[in-house]
């Protein structure tokens, strides 16, 4: 236990652990991701996990947790990318390089997902970037996603969307 703001609560190691145990493999993932990101006095990292759980009598969940902590990335944005990694291994697909940057007419563009062995470009899509509610933003940014798009197409990649309901 450690305490945070008066509060005694379980670190965010443990915490990670514990919900690495017990949630569905794809959710474990996307929170050991989050806490992989995290600025933390203690690093939430494959081997911490590892290593706290070996100190732990019980067993429970301990091939869910090496499942996680074997893939745990804190180059992985969103939840969305998490569950999606999970998905496309489930899938058989190939393990994709995360946030891939593209140069292409003097401009940087960054794609979530890219399968190197055909080039091909995965985006994990929340509607939240779009700004919807502010119309003259979200006009913006829909031109310059539509935009970028165009460019990595012309550029010889295929590019597929999904969301979280996807």
């Amino acid at each position: 236990l450690i305490e945070v703001g008066g509060i005694r609560v379980t670190s965010l190691r443990d915490t990670v652990l514990d919900l690495a145990r017990v949630l569905p493999p794809a959710r474990g993932l996307a929170i050991a991701d989050a806490a992989a990101q995290a600025k933390h006095v203690d690093p939430v990292t494959s081997t911490a996990l590892i290593e706290r759980q070996r100190t732990q009598p019980s067993r429970r969940g301990l091939v869910r947790v090496r499942w996680v902590s074997a893939r745990m990335d804190a180059a992985s944005e969103s939840a969305g990318e998490s569950i999606s990694r999970a998905c496309i291994e489930w899938l058989g697909f190939e393990t994709p390089e995360l946030q891939r940057v593209f140069v292409y007419e003097d401009r940087e563009y960054r794609g979530d997902f890219h399968f190197p062995s055909v080039g091909a470009i995965g985006e994990s899509d929340g509607w939240g970037k779009y700004r919807l509610d502010e119309p003259e933003e979200a006009e913006r940014i829909l031109r310059e996603e539509k935009l970028r798009e165009d460019c990595l197409r012309r550029n010889g990649h295929a590019i597929a969307r999904w969301t979280m309901s996807d």
